[in-house]
Formats: structure tokens, sequence, C-alpha cells
């Protein structure tokens, strides 16, 4: 199977005439099933099984929780000292 390089503007998307982050993950499927499949890339397999869609509004808030929570740590232990 033959891979295309990404191109974040034009490029692969134009190209194939899909309009939306959804349509891309849908083109790009079967792509990226087969490279999975073939069991050379398990760092990136564990990656993509436990990640979370970045347009997904839980995963949004988790994240932006996180980093006020972390910002808010620092700032009590910086006043500790």
């Amino acid at each position: 199977m033959k891979l295309r390089v990404w191109k974040s503007r034009g490029g692969i998307t134009e190209e194939q005439g899909w309009q939306s982050a959804d349509e891309t993950r849908r083109g790009l499927a079967p792509q990226m099933s087969y490279l999975m499949e073939t069991g050379r890339y398990p760092t990136y397999r564990r990656y993509t099984r436990g990640a979370a869609r970045k347009d997904d509004a839980a995963w949004q808030f988790e994240t932006g929780l996180d980093c006020v929570l972390e910002g808010v740590a620092g700032l009590v232990e910086r006043g500790r000292e």
C-alpha cells in the first residue's frame, strides 16, 4: 500500500476531496489500520489506542482543567518556598 505525505494546507485533503477532520480520518483509516496491523509500530499503536480526539469536548475540558490545576499547584509550591 502506498502512503502519501500529509500536508497541513491543501495537499492531500484537497486532492482527495475531504472537507472536514472526520472525512480525513475516515479517508486515512485504511492506511493507518494497515500500518498498525504490520506490528512494525507498537509505540504508535499504543498511542493511538489510548488517544482522544482533540475535537472531543470532554478531552478539551479535561486538558484545560489539567493545565489550570498544574498552574495553581505551581503557584502554591512557589508560595511555600
